[in-house]
């Protein structure tokens, strides 16, 4: 196996944990018990460890959410077309994270945009 191939299995593999991740996240949100608080913090763990070995083979993984959306981001909006060019957007809800590999994008994120409330 070659470094390249390695390297596009690891980015698959992130963008695979990234998006059952987020899942878990909204049936955690969704529920109404007293761990709550102990599950989100499980996931803010997996996201910190994860984050750190993806850093060991010089992997970044950036989600955009929450930012005011620009079209040079790197990411790739599923939405854009709902909106006025004109329009202040912000990146709501990130579908599959952007990766970097040593400071260049290996692979671009998947977004949700919304208007920014005035």
């Amino acid at each position: 196996m070659t470094n390249e191939s390695l390297l596009t299995a690891i980015t698959e593999l992130i963008t695979e944990d990234y998006r059952l991740k987020k899942t878990f996240e909204r049936l955690v949100c969704m529920a109404d018990f007293s761990g709550r608080s102990r599950y989100m913090s499980q996931i803010a763990w997996h996201d910190k460890r994860l984050s750190e070995i993806a850093g060991s083979v010089g992997l970044n993984i950036i989600s955009f959410e929450e930012q005011q959306y620009d079209e040079g981001m790197a990411v790739a909006p599923l939405n854009a077309e709902e909106f006025d060019k004109n329009e202040t957007l912000f990146i709501e809800q990130m579908i599959e994270p952007t990766i970097m590999h040593e400071g260049r994008v290996i692979k671009t994120g998947t977004a949700v945009l919304a208007p920014v409330e005035k």
